[in-house]
């Protein structure tokens, strides 16, 4: 925890060093949540580029306007931030995004059989993670989401299915990028007859929605309109559905959609083969490593939501026990951060298409080692 401190007080004394020197430096992508929030809080529309781009231009952003593509119940999130001048409210996003970063790893870490001796180096893996990083850098809304999978597994392994499903709703702020898991909560949640999950789920979105259209009652409307106007599937993401995109005519968009249904059949499969078995802490990694690789849509950054499946492996292979077998898993899982951060530089992000699975072939390596490793570590 300590290190993980340290490690975020030098990230943001860097933010800072850079505000003084260029006001318009932390014009990235969180001026699009900032400036969708002030415009739903003057009745504005925020789904509109028109609109948009005096907001974002007097923040600094020199170059092409952002659109907010989340739906309105994402605005709740927005609209307080949007209360403070861009470079005040970018800053406590930035603090707010590490914390909860911070507060979704120590609950991982905790849920997983971290030992308390070792839990710096859940904050060492989690800042490492090249897209942890990133998602710090340009202040995208990942932190969010790691919460809500985090908090859904921390309060449905106490029972408390009420706030369980409310930190569940979180997920809906994306749910292309997490579909596995929205669908499987809803599908475990009915055949449990965990109706709490439900409960918390609504009230948290209902409660959000209706925040969004207390200052703009169009909103819901705006959304649909911008989204049958145009939507993200523009650009190429690192993603599979993007690959095929590529590879068969650009124009053809329901390609993106074809991992979504080998995801959904491995789903199906996994799901009843576990189903008497299930429990949230030990399938969640999996779960997530699949449905990102599947997504139709998503950037690097969003890969903040794998933290989870490092903290899996990194347990399982300390506990364990054979010291090279430990390196053997380290070695790799700094080599794939390190070649994701050179080709970020140097070129876009959609040459990072190898990222998730990378890592998800390196999480099924580590959980045949970790099982074949018996030995206890010397020294």
């Amino acid at each position: 925890m300590w290190l993980g401190l340290i490690v975020a007080l030098a990230i943001l004394a860097y933010q800072l060093s850079g505000l003084v020197a260029n006001p318009g430096i932390l014009a990235d992508d969180y001026v699009e949540y900032w400036a969708a929030g002030r415009l739903n809080l003057s009745g504005g529309n925020p789904y509109a580029a028109d609109q948009l781009l005096p907001l974002e231009r007097a923040a600094g952003r020199k170059t092409e306007v952002l659109l907010m593509w989340n739906p309105p119940w994402t605005l709740a999130l927005a609209m307080p931030l949007a209360l403070f001048s861009y470079p005040i409210s970018r800053l406590i996003w930035f603090i707010l995004s590490i914390a909860m970063i911070l507060m979704a790893t120590n609950w991982a870490w905790t849920l997983l059989g971290g030992s308390n001796q070792k839990r710096w180096l859940a904050s060492v893996i989690a800042f490492t993670f090249f897209p942890t990083i990133l998602v710090l850098r340009i202040g995208q809304i990942g932190p969010v989401l790691l919460l809500g999978i985090v908090g859904f597994l921390h309060f449905e392994h106490k029972k408390r299915y009420w706030l369980a499903g409310a930190f569940a709703a979180l997920l809906a702020i994306k749910p292309h990028l997490l579909y596995l898991v929205c669908i499987y909560i809803l599908a475990w949640s009915i055949g449990r007859r965990r109706w709490g999950i439900f409960g918390g789920g609504g009230i948290v979105m209902l409660s959000a929605t209706l925040a969004a259209m207390m200052f703009n009652s169009h909103v819901i409307t705006q959304y649909l309109s911008a989204t049958m106007a145009d939507s993200p599937l523009v650009w190429m993401t690192p993603t599979f559905g993007s690959l095929l995109r590529r590879l068969f005519g650009f124009e053809r968009k329901w390609l993106v959609f074809i991992p979504m249904v080998a995801g959904i059949f491995w789903l199906g499969l996994y799901g009843l083969r576990h189903r008497a078995d299930w429990l949230w802490v030990d399938r969640i990694p999996l779960l997530l490593l699949v449905s990102v690789v599947t997504a139709p849509f998503g950037w690097s950054f969003d890969q903040v939501v794998l933290i989870p499946v490092l903290l899996q492996v990194m347990i399982q292979l300390f506990a364990a026990s054979r010291r090279r077998i430990v390196y053997g898993a380290i070695i790799p899982y700094l080599a794939i951060n390190i070649a994701a951060f050179a080709i970020h530089v140097r070129y876009t992000d959609f040459w990072l298409i190898w990222l998730a699975p990378a890592i998800l072939i390196w999480y099924l390596l580590a959980q045949r080692w970790s099982r074949h490793a018996t030995v206890p570590l010397s020294g």
